[in-house]
């Protein structure tokens, strides 16, 4: 890898005599000796032409990956440098751009011979350059250093533990990583698996450049990682829903939304948490409306995309939806989410709520609902995309009953329990159904039925059944027709339960 042009920048660690930089420092011959650099340890596989012999510059061939083994090489490293200053020199330590493995190397230095501890090498080295951020395979190492008594080897057994673990531990850490999605980019970010491992957890924090963290329990967040790597408790807030009551998460979306909206207003980088991705997502999709002006149904489609598998629940659906018919403030005494609390469940008060004026202010847009199993809080601007299913089916076969122009009536069928009593036939109703009429009143009643997917094979042999019988008991029951459960009404009977399968 070749590097470009880039101005030398380097630090001084310790006074005179410990400095940290990049490569084109190291490069730079008229640079080394404004500082009377010494001795150079090159931490790249790149290697600058510094001059001298051996015996002033040290040469570290590795990767700035997590998978890396820099540890074997600290004890080299350690030695080079305080070797260095006993003989009076400066030592430039560099890599690339003098933000990871040269970090890692003179934190090395410190915690073996200023009696530092790895976060405290850390911390001391980034209050004199302030970019430096060692990548999480390394500081895993920085601990592994001391544990090994500051000498590892092949032989050693701690060391040997480490390199068993360290590749499943990388890929652990990266996964949780990638995990992590963008919502508004550079911004607000959402994940639902946080490191338990203080120093994953204060990697994953670094990598991703958070300044601000919102958890919504159940969340659990190592103590450690938050007071190392916010700068003060005022850019944690953490939103306690207990199980036992439906409204709490509707209830705190304002206080987290405030938050969220404080947080970007000062330039922050907000990660919200929960290890339920549903809550994080409903608390995620009520910033977006509040921010952005935008109708629930449009809010989840942002979180739609960086998290194609996720599956909106009712009662995500339903506190969005509740958050936006409340004008983003929702409160326990307001008039719809009272109406939501009567009801026995997230859907039951469907049909109570619609009675309610629910329409959105004039100064906001109209509100989408949306798509998921369940009805809609109240109907959408543009008709969300709902799977067909048998109750739809039925609820369209219901509407065109109601249609006369297009579509004919059905009969009234006899509900499955009850017989049917016969008129009389002296009465002014008409009598039994004619041919042609019964042959037209079949083909109305297939093709009404037909959308329903029901077998109504036999259909109209039942229904030739049921008339003939009808006929029959006329004529014995006399001029009353008064008779029941005759033969007619078993049949009747019979054929009605076929059409409610």
């Amino acid at each position: 890898m070749s590097v470009g042009p880039v101005n030398p920048s380097t630090n001084e660690i310790l006074k005179d005599q410990v400095y940290l930089g990049n490569f084109s420092a190291a490069e730079c011959q008229e640079h080394r000796k404004k500082l009377g650099i010494t001795h150079v340890v090159s931490v790249c596989h790149q290697c600058p032409s510094p001059g001298g012999s051996a015996a002033t510059h040290l040469h570290i061939a590795v990767e700035d990956t997590e998978y890396e083994d820099l540890l074997i090489h600290l004890p080299k490293t350690s030695r080079f440098i305080q070797e260095a200053l006993e003989e009076g020199g400066r030592v430039l330590v560099h890599c690339v751009m003098g933000v990871s493995r040269s970090t890692t190397v003179v934190a090395a230095f410190l915690m073996k011979h200023r009696k530092m501890d790895a976060r405290s090498a850390l911390r001391y080295i980034k209050q004199r350059r302030p970019q430096v951020h060692p990548n999480y395979g390394f500081i895993k190492q920085l601990d592994t250093y001391v544990k090994c008594q500051f000498e590892p080897c092949s032989s050693n057994p701690v060391y040997r533990s480490w390199k068993k673990r360290q590749e499943q531990d990388v890929t652990n850490f990266l996964n949780q990583l990638v995990d992590t999605v963008s919502i508004i980019p550079n911004k607000l970010l959402l994940n639902s698996d946080f490191p338990e491992d203080p120093r994953q957890a204060e990697s994953l924090l670094a990598d991703l450049g958070i300044t601000h963290v919102l958890s919504i329990s159940p969340a659990e967040l190592p103590p450690s990682a938050l007071s190392s790597i916010l700068q003060s408790k005022g850019h944690y807030y953490h939103t306690d829903i207990r199980n036992n009551a439906k409204e709490d998460l509707l209830l705190a979306l304002p206080g987290a939304v405030q938050f969220v909206e404080k947080a970007t207003s000062d330039d922050g980088r907000i990660l919200v948490h929960s290890l339920m991705e549903v809550r994080a997502c409903t608390v995620a999709c009520a910033c977006l409306m509040k921010q952005q002006n935008l109708a629930p149904d449009e809010a989840f489609s942002v979180i739609e995309d960086v998290l194609p598998l996720f599956n909106p629940t009712v009662n995500f659906s339903r506190n969005l939806e509740l958050y936006d018919a409340c004008g983003y403030q929702p409160t326990k005494n307001h008039a719809v989410v009272q109406e939501w609390l009567s009801s026995n469940g997230p859907e039951s008060g469907f049909n109570k709520l619609q009675a309610i004026d629910l329409s959105p202010s004039p100064l906001r847009r109209p509100s989408g609902g949306i798509p998921y199993s369940s009805p809609p809080l109240r109907s959408s601007a543009s008709p969300p995309k709902y799977a067909k299913t048998l109750s739809s089916t039925q609820q369209n076969l219901t509407l065109s009953s109601r249609t006369p122009a297009h579509c004919p009536v059905a009969p009234s069928l006899p509900s499955p329990s009850l017989p049917m009593r016969r008129k009389d036939p002296h009465s002014s109703s008409s009598g039994p159904v004619s041919g042609s009429s019964r042959t037209d009143l079949e083909a109305r009643a297939r093709d009404l039925l037909s959308e329903t997917g029901l077998d109504l094979s036999g259909f109209t042999d039942a229904l030739k059944e049921i008339e003939k019988s009808q006929g029959n008991g006329i004529h014995r029951g006399g001029v009353n027709g008064s008779h029941r459960g005759g033969p007619g009404t078993q049949k009747k009977q019979q054929a009605a339960p076929s059409l409610y399968c």
